[in-house]
């Protein structure tokens, strides 16, 4: 007796309407993308576009940004504008496909179990939230505070 092949469903975020698919197995890098998965992922998007329309412009504008990103990324540029406009869609992409994200009571909560004094533990929480904005590009490490410090007027 042969077993059946399971089907995983994938469900819209924006709506009840699910597919069902056998497993599409683990990508192997530098192989191409096999056929099932390009017709599986073309349906996704035609769903996008015939019950999101809104959605799907905004994903479009993404794509554009992403691809000019990629392009922009080829040369060297002197222009701050430019650079600063790549950093910013870059950025961007970096905080949309994070999976985690560390919240300043999570960071405290982590160095109160190290058991540390007081002020050990604000230095230490300091620390870690410093690290954590420039990881997550917040703050004093945002694209626009960055690109602020290297913009001159004339």
């Amino acid at each position: 007796m042969n077993p059946q092949p399971i089907k995983y469903l994938t469900t819209c975020r924006h709506c009840p309407q699910q597919f069902n698919a056998l497993s599409f197995g683990v990508p192997i890098i530098g192989q191409p993308i096999p056929e099932r998965v390009v017709k599986f992922v073309s349906a996704l998007g035609e769903h996008l576009v015939s019950k999101h329309k809104d959605l799907m412009q905004q994903l479009s504008g993404s794509i554009q940004d992403f691809t000019g990103l990629m392009l922009i990324n080829q040369f060297e540029s002197t222009d701050p504008g430019l650079n600063a406009r790549a950093d910013a869609i870059r950025a961007d992409i970096h905080r949309r496909t994070r999976k985690h994200f560390i919240t300043d009571a999570a960071i405290t909560d982590l160095v109160a179990r190290i058991g540390l004094d007081p002020e050990q533990e604000k230095a230490v929480a300091a620390l870690m939230q410093g690290m954590r904005d420039a990881y997550e590009e917040k703050g004093e490490w945002s694209p626009e505070k960055q690109a602020q410090k290297i913009l001159v007027t004339a």
